[in-house]
């Protein structure tokens, strides 16, 4: 079950987290969430799927920073991109 409560409620009543599964917190003047409280028999999934996301994420930058690799040291230009991806890459993941 999921609801919404604001910061105030919350604080007042906290056993209300043994009630829900997944309750958005919003500021109730401002109108604007501040986060979510996941209950603790989901949490080993949501850990994952967030370490998977923040995985892609580093993986998407560091393929756009070694994209540029080796242009400003003045590498040889005859090393294929894939080779010079794969040595950049054992450079930058240490």
């Amino acid at each position: 079950m999921t609801k919404k409560i604001g910061v105030r409620e919350l604080a007042r009543n906290i056993k209300i987290l043994d009630e829900y599964d997944l309750i958005e917190i919003e500021d109730k003047k401002s109108k604007k969430s501040k986060g979510i409280f996941v209950s603790n028999k989901y949490a080993d999934e949501i850990k994952k799927l967030i370490e998977e996301k923040e995985k892609k994420e580093k993986e998407r930058k560091l393929n756009r920073i070694l994209q540029f690799a080796g242009i400003l040291e003045g590498e040889i230009p005859d090393v294929p991109y894939s080779q010079l991806r794969a040595m950049k890459r054992e450079k930058y993941e240490e």
